[in-house]
């Protein structure tokens, strides 16, 4: 049995801006990006208008995460354990409505 093995994203550990938070993208492959969003106490990220060729899943793990869905008028809350799928193509911001900073890990499925 042989393993597939992957590289990390070059200059993995340097994050960036995304809104009022900061992004780590940690994986990325043809079909996989994963990475981690921190967002400070009373906050959001920037706007994502979809992906269109991936589908998306974020894990909270620290916080409670508000996720609006501004093309549905709909937005979902997330909690600390919990995991939401977002189908490609669908827009989303993540916000932070707590007094502790979110950290949630984010994976792009590529179909």
């Amino acid at each position: 049995m042989s393993l597939y093995k992957r590289e990390l994203v070059p200059n993995y550990k340097e994050s960036r801006d995304f809104g009022d938070g900061k992004v780590l993208d940690i994986i990325a492959t043809d079909q996989l990006l994963a990475g981690e969003l921190e967002l400070p106490p009373y906050s959001k990220a920037g706007y994502d208008g979809g992906h269109e060729d991936a589908d998306e899943v974020f894990f909270v793990y620290q916080g409670i995460a508000k996720i609006e869905f501004p093309s549905l008028n709909q937005s979902q809350v997330v909690h600390t354990g919990s995991y939401i799928m977002m189908p490609r193509g669908i827009p989303h911001v993540v916000h932070n409505t707590e007094d502790e900073v979110l950290k949630l890990t984010y994976f792009q499925i590529v179909k």
